[in-house]
């Protein structure tokens, strides 16, 4: 329960930093369209591999190795955005 709690608290500040970000890099370049779709990729695509790696993780090394393995993989995929600009 906790652990939904902190995660939601910190998914919303990361959503809103983000789209403030994307669209701040957008007016820049006058296309935000590319980085709102950039940011909208990202995020489809590590709840496919998420998903994926919960396919063979989860029963093997546990759930809280996963979670640790899917938090190093948010981590720097969202640090990735701080080479848009």
């Amino acid at each position: 329960m906790v652990g939904s709690l902190v995660s939601g608290l910190i998914m919303s500040l990361y959503y809103n930093g983000i789209f403030n970000y994307v669209n701040e890099c957008g007016k820049l370049d006058g296309c935000v369209e590319k980085y709102f779709g950039l940011n909208l990729c990202f995020n489809q695509s590590s709840n496919i591999v998420g998903n994926t790696l919960s396919w063979f993780l989860i029963e093997p090394l546990g759930q809280k190795v996963y979670s640790l393995v899917m938090m190093a993989i948010g981590i720097a995929l969202s640090s990735g955005f701080l080479l848009l600009k």
